[in-house]
C-alpha cells in the first residue's frame, strides 16, 4: 500500500514534466515567425487559450454536500487510497454545518457548510513522521483537491503541491502556506508533525 500511494503521487509530478519538456521542444523548433504569416484564422482564440490555460481564473460555485460520500468514494477507488467514507458525523455550528469523517489511520476529513448545506472549506488532517505517513497524507489531499474541482486533471493537483512547497518526494515544508488556484484558496498549516490541509472557498 505504501508504495501504491507513493507512485500515485510521483505519477502527478511526472505528467507535468513530460508536459514541460514538450512545451520546451515545440518553442525550440520555431525557428521564423514569418513562417506563420497567413495561418492566423488556424491559431485558438484567446477564448479558447482562456479554457485550456487559464483554469487558475475560472471562479468555482460552491455545489451541495449531498453526492460527497459516493463522488469521494469513487475518487478512492481510482487512487486505491482505501479512503472510504462510510457515514459522516455531523455537528451543528451556529450558521455552519460540520461533517466529519475518521479513517482507520486516523486522519480526519471534516466538510463544512452552509445551513442549506452548501459547501464552504474541506480539510484533511493527520500525523506525518513516517514516510507511509507523508504519502497517505499527500493522497488524501489530492483527493480532497479532485473532489472540489471536477475538471482537474493530476497536472493540477501536482500544480496545487508545488505552490504549497511540497516536492515529488514527499517533502510537507514548515510554516503556514496559503495559495489561490483556480478560484479556491488552498491553505497548508503544522502543529507539530500534525499536518492540516484546507480547500476553501472565498
Amino acid at each position: 500500500m505504501r508504495y501504491i500511494m507513493k507512485y500515485i503521487v510521483l505519477a502527478c509530478f511526472l505528467v507535468v514534466s513530460v508536459n514541460q519538456l514538450m512545451a520546451c521542444n515545440v518553442n525550440n523548433g520555431i525557428e521564423d515567425q514569418d513562417q506563420f504569416q497567413g495561418f492566423e484564422n488556424d491559431l485558438p482564440s484567446n477564448e479558447e487559450i482562456h479554457k485550456t490555460e487559464g483554469k487558475a481564473e475560472i471562479e468555482k460555485s460552491p455545489f451541495k454536500i449531498d453526492d460527497f460520500i459516493g463522488r469521494w468514494n469513487a475518487i478512492s477507488d481510482e487512487q486505491m487510497s482505501e479512503l472510504y467514507i462510510s457515514t459522516f458525523e455531523r455537528n451543528d455550528n451556529k450558521d455552519q454545518l460540520i461533517y466529519i469523517s475518521t479513517f482507520s489511520n486516523a486522519y480526519m476529513l471534516s466538510v463544512t457548510t452552509t445551513s442549506d448545506r452548501y459547501i464552504e472549506k474541506v480539510s484533511f488532517q493527520g500525523n506525518a513522521v513516517s514516510e507511509n505517513e507523508r504519502y497517505s497524507l499527500l493522497t488524501g489531499w489530492s483527493q480532497v483537491i479532485l473532489m472540489i474541482n471536477t475538471d482537474f486533471e493530476y497536472y493540477d493537483v501536482n500544480q496545487i503541491f508545488d505552490k504549497l512547497g511540497i516536492d515529488p518526494n514527499g517533502f510537507i515544508p514548515d510554516g503556514e502556506q496559503l495559495i489561490e488556484y483556480s478560484g479556491l484558496q488552498y491553505r497548508l498549516s503544522h502543529d507539530g508533525n500534525n499536518y492540516l490541509f484546507e480547500v476553501i472557498y472565498p
